[in-house]
């Protein structure tokens, strides 16, 4: 086996892995549940990933905390921290396949952000992709109709675009700043930011609460380390579209551990929402193979 293809293979392996981390993450979200407010969970979930990287803090120095880029690291933070706030909201008092389905409007987001900020070209192709997406969004949501909670849906898609503001800071960040300095200054501002409402709303675990909340920190840590070392072997054009197995996923797990059935609007609308999401993806590949040709 040639060494572009071990490489792939082993990229396609550590996605794979991130995309477990992350469906563990939203079960412990979802298992928490609305009892644990959004910034109480944010708290410990930063607090303890903190407590996780801290031999790698101590052993790297000053060096954990060096940046060439801190307005966009702040920037990135915020944007980041309201962002999750909203999405543990929003996976709390949605069923998992409704909140993951809504977290797939953050490619259109990426690409309509692009064009206004970066002054990127958005083709035929992209502009009817993300028209697509935005009518499964309507057709999810039911607008007046809905019998799902409109602010918990109004939180995944609000969360969607935060995240899609941190992806684009985190692309002008990746190639002046280690990847560790990125996960210290989210985790201490994410402790910082949320410590007031978490002080606030405070109610101490119970030994399984803790666990539960000790695993948030764990689960997305490893989610993000998988898909840092999962980009180093293989081109995030052919990793992003294996993220869309989270959905299927995250369909069987909601039904088998919580009993959560999607309903005619919710799988009608995340079948466009998804089939939009393909569509971008794949498109910037096709773009890029007749670039090349």
């Amino acid at each position: 086996m040639s060494s572009a293809n071990s490489g792939a293979l082993r990229g396609t392996a550590w996605m794979l892995a991130s995309i477990v981390a992350n469906t563990i993450e939203l079960v412990l979200v979802h298992w928490l549940g609305p009892d644990w407010p959004a910034p109480l969970q944010l708290f410990w979930r930063q607090g303890a990933a903190l407590i996780i990287l801290s031999p790698l803090i101590i052993r790297a120095g000053k060096g954990a905390f060096m940046t060439s880029s801190p307005g966009i690291i702040m920037f990135r933070s915020i944007a980041a921290m309201l962002g999750l706030t909203l999405w543990i909201y929003a996976t709390s008092h949605l069923p998992l396949a409704t909140a993951t389905t809504l977290s797939f409007t953050r490619p259109l987001w990426i690409v309509l952000l692009a064009w206004l900020m970066l002054g990127e070209k958005v083709g035929g192709l992209k502009a009817g992709a993300v028209c697509l997406g935005f009518v499964g969004v309507l057709v999810m949501v039911q607008p007046g109709a809905s019998t799902e909670a409109p602010l918990a849906q109004g939180a995944a898609i609000l969360s969607s675009l935060l995240f899609a503001f941190s992806f684009v800071s985190i692309k002008a960040m990746t190639n002046n700043n280690d990847p560790l300095v990125i996960m210290v200054y989210s985790c201490l501002l994410g402790v910082l930011f949320t410590a007031a409402p978490a002080a606030w709303m405070w109610r101490t675990p119970s030994l399984s609460q803790g666990l539960l909340l000790f695993g948030l920190g764990v689960a997305s840590l490893s989610a993000f380390g998988c898909m840092l070392r999962a980009l180093s072997l293989q081109g995030a054009a052919s990793l992003m579209p294996l993220d869309y197995l989270r959905l299927p996923l995250v369909t069987v797990v909601g039904l088998l551990l919580f009993g959560e059935r999607p309903g005619l609007a919710a799988l009608a609308g995340g079948s466009l929402i998804l089939l939009s999401a393909l569509t971008t993806a794949f498109g910037d590949r096709i773009s890029r193979r007749r670039a090349a040709a």
